[in-house]
């Protein structure tokens, strides 16, 4: 699988959080923005703890 569609996963999942994410893949915070879904970014669905 693609890391940015791993990324993406990680962040819908709501358990990491975007520095969490960009730790993960040694990537600066933005570019984890870069990569996730721009209508869900600030909008996690329900359930996530993050």
């Amino acid at each position: 699988m693609e890391q940015a569609a791993v990324a993406q996963q990680l962040y819908d999942g709501g358990n990491h959080t975007v520095t969490q994410i960009a730790a993960v893949f040694g990537v600066a915070r933005s570019t984890v923005y870069g990569h996730l879904d721009k209508s869900i970014v600030g909008n996690r669905p329900a359930g996530g703890s993050a």
